[in-house]
């Protein structure tokens, strides 16, 4: 087929898997070095652009992507004493610039400009010293996993000489004279380490905690003003383990092990001179609670509650605690370290929220953003001694289309089990039918499917279309049995659940396999693969 361009010579297209003979005629492809696929990737260029060619509506739909796109964008806003950290895409830029301002003071300065270090630059806050005198920031590279974490004079705007090279980071923490942190560069390594870095010496960064580096083991530094955690996951079994050492950042170089061999999932955080854990119980939601420093259980902060944690964060000794409700809507819930629930966070509702980092622990207010099918993500600030939010930032204001209509029903997968089903379109269109229907689904990792604002999803309900999202096994939508039946031997079942939607909304004459459209990326893009090549004829959606 022209479709696969010239295949390499002596290029094998079958291999064995578990006894089955596979044949995989785009194989080659997989070798990015070889002539041959850069040739290929041109020809799929200019494919794609000669059948655009030819679509006269093209340049409308560019345009309003455009006015979605080309909008300012703020994100990572972190108060720390009297300024606020942020990064900020102004309208005509590509890429955000990391920004500071003071509280009383509207001016804001531009610390980092990835436009300055080289084309495909992005950069993020990563970490904020406790007096807010130096920034530590990731700089990543045509948007590779690897980042380099740089250190910045906050009062002077000039980096510091000291940096940590690209790799893959596991943690950091500021120190009186330096830095803690955890960088995997070296892929061979048999170990991995903890390393301190110090701003007034030349020395080489010396390794202050090691471990040996096995099959699919991983070490995670996290720390505060008073402490050190080291935590080192590994595989042992069928299952996951962690054990956990602790030190005073003043003696970073004597630890003291906590636990040894706990299994997971079992979240570490430090507060002031306290070791909290989230458990993950049998039912798969978790409670909270605080371990001694020889891993003995000394309380109970948070119990087993309605929903699954999905984060936490801590701010002047109240802990924030983050849920999903059985209902799919989201709740935070203010906890005293006595155990006490002391109530909720106001949110808005019918969206999802997303508790911000906090860098400070004194911290007077937190960050959380809320969106919707049909709002575009939305900051808010959290006063603390108050008890009240303020917006701080929404993206695209002037962009806004008219309020979704969101329906939830339930269909029926191929083995009988009953599968929720959301559908959302503009409520101008919500009567129309056969129509165009836009379908994905995650169904990995214990993820559950939210509201969440896409400017594709828009642009295309603005167009007719109905979005269709199967909550499909493999999910968290349902807790950990929901999880259990969608993965490993059990992923199949995912598929079918996906493709059983599809089915259903032809059945009830809401759209036609012509009128059908599947897409997703990462997990997604896996099922909505399998999809495609289990049942192409499902989705046939054409301009």
């Amino acid at each position: 087929s022209s479709d696969l361009g010239v295949m390499p010579l002596n290029t094998a297209t079958e291999e064995i898997l578990h006894g089955i003979t596979v044949n995989d005629p785009y194989q080659w492809l997989e070798d990015r070095e070889l002539p041959e696929t850069d040739a290929w990737i041109r020809g799929q260029q200019q494919r794609s652009s000669a059948y655009f060619s030819m679509c006269p509506e093209l340049s409308a739909v560019e345009a309003r992507v455009r006015k979605y796109l080309d909008v300012e964008v703020v994100d990572q806003p972190a108060r720390v004493r009297d300024c606020y950290f942020y990064r900020k895409r102004r309208e005509g830029q590509e890429q955000g610039s990391i920004c500071v301002r003071e509280e009383m003071c509207d001016t804001e300065r531009v610390l980092v400009d990835p436009a300055k270090k080289g084309a495909f630059v992005s950069v993020g806050i990563y970490r904020i010293s406790p007096d807010a005198s130096l920034l530590a920031y990731e700089v990543k590279h045509g948007g590779e996993d690897r980042k380099e974490i740089r250190i910045l004079d906050v009062n002077k705007g000039v980096d510091l000489p000291d940096n940590i090279p690209s790799g893959y980071a596991r943690g950091f923490a500021f120190a009186k004279d330096g830095y803690f942190y955890a960088q995997e560069t070296d892929a061979n390594s048999p170990e991995h380490t903890i390393r301190y870095h110090s701003f007034s010496s030349a020395a080489p960064d010396c390794i202050v905690f090691r471990v040996p580096r096995t099959a699919g083991s991983r070490l995670i530094l996290t720390g505060n003003a008073h402490r050190l955690a080291a935590i080192w996951m590994r595989p042992q079994g069928k299952d996951m383990v962690a054990s956990l050492a602790i030190a005073n950042v003043e003696e970073g170089a004597r630890w003291h092990e906590v636990f040894r061999e706990r299994r997971l999932p079992y979240g570490i955080i430090l507060y002031r001179d306290r070791i909290l854990a989230v458990v993950e119980t049998v039912s798969r939601r978790s409670r909270v609670i605080e371990i001694s420093t020889d891993g003995h259980e000394v309380r109970t902060l948070i119990p087993e509650e309605y929903g699954v944690l999905r984060q936490l964060v801590i701010a002047q000794d109240r802990i924030f605690v983050n849920y999903l409700l059985e209902s799919g809507a989201t709740a935070m819930d203010v906890w005293l370290f006595t155990g006490e629930h002391i109530g909720s966070v106001s949110l808005p509702t019918g969206g999802t929220v997303q508790i911000l980092p906090v860098y400070e622990e004194n911290a007077a207010s937190i960050f959380y953003t809320f969106e919707s099918f049909d709002t575009p993500p939305t900051i808010y600030g959290y006063c603390v001694q108050t008890d009240t939010s303020r917006m701080w930032h929404q993206r695209g204001t002037a962009y806004r289309t008219s309020s979704a209509s969101v329906r939830e029903v339930s269909i029926t997968s191929k083995d009988g089990t009953p599968v929720p089903l959301t559908l959302v379109s503009l409520a101008r269109n919500d009567t129309a039918t056969p129509r165009l229907v836009i379908m994905t689904s995650y169904g990995g990792f214990g993820v559950s499917a939210t509201p969440q604002f896409s400017v594709l999803v828009a642009i295309m309900m603005e167009l007719g279309a109905m979005l269709a999202i199967p909550h499909i096994r493999g999910g968290g939508e349902g807790g950990k049995q929901w999880h259990d039946a969608g993965r490993v031997r059990n992923l199949q079942l995912s598929f079918d659940d996906f493709i059983a939607t599809a089915e259903w909304l032809c059945q009830q004459g809401l759209t036609t396999p012509d009128q059908i459209g599947i897409f997703g990326g990462s997990n997604s893009g896996l099922l909505v693969a399998a999809a495609m090549t289990q049942r192409p004829e499902i989705g046939r959606a054409h301009v």
